[in-house]
């Protein structure tokens, strides 16, 4: 299965989000319930500037979490061939989620934010599925960040292990 992250400028929250979903894979893999390769995490953004360097408050709340060395990134800008070749794309944000499926309308069915995904619809009109930008903030809001996509992409994992992400390949 490969999953796209999405965001504004592929530099905090999809690129966390990549480097952490790859970091759960291998640790399923080492559990024996994935095969290594069975997912597959590629980030872009919507509005990135290519080979931009990941924000470095991103990078070091991934290194200071979770002990994860990525500081090799490199921003890439959303086109179409990534969203045709990703099985399941996951935005930060729903006005992310709405700008790539009015765009590249064939493929929408395939397109949530990742709160969604991970925990369904929002109950009520008072909670948000975006998963709040840290750009431009402190050291801490990069840290809440990191947490909260980590946990929602614990949620995701199971999900896909669930759904023996094995077949859609």
């Amino acid at each position: 299965m490969r999953i796209l992250f999405v965001c504004t400028g592929n530099t905090c929250r999809s690129f966390m989000a990549e480097q952490l979903m790859d970091k759960l894979v291998e640790d399923a893999s080492d559990e024996d319930r994935l095969q290594k390769g069975d997912i597959k995490a590629s980030s872009a953004g919507l509005f990135a500037v290519e080979g931009d360097e990941a924000s470095e408050h991103a990078v070091k709340a991934l290194k200071k979490l979770y002990g994860m060395d990525s500081d090799k990134h490199k921003a890439k800008q959303l086109d179409e061939e990534m969203v045709k070749d990703a099985d399941l794309v996951l935005t930060m944000t729903d006005s992310q989620k709405h700008a790539i499926a009015e765009t590249y309308d064939e493929y929408e069915d395939k397109v949530f934010t990742l709160k969604e995904f991970a925990i369904g619809p929002a109950g009520d009109e008072d909670e948000s599925v975006d998963v709040d930008d840290p750009y431009g903030g402190d050291f801490d809001e990069y840290k809440e960040c990191a947490e909260e996509i980590k946990a929602l992409l614990d949620i995701v994992l199971s999900k896909l292990i669930d759904m023996n992400c094995k077949n859609f390949d």
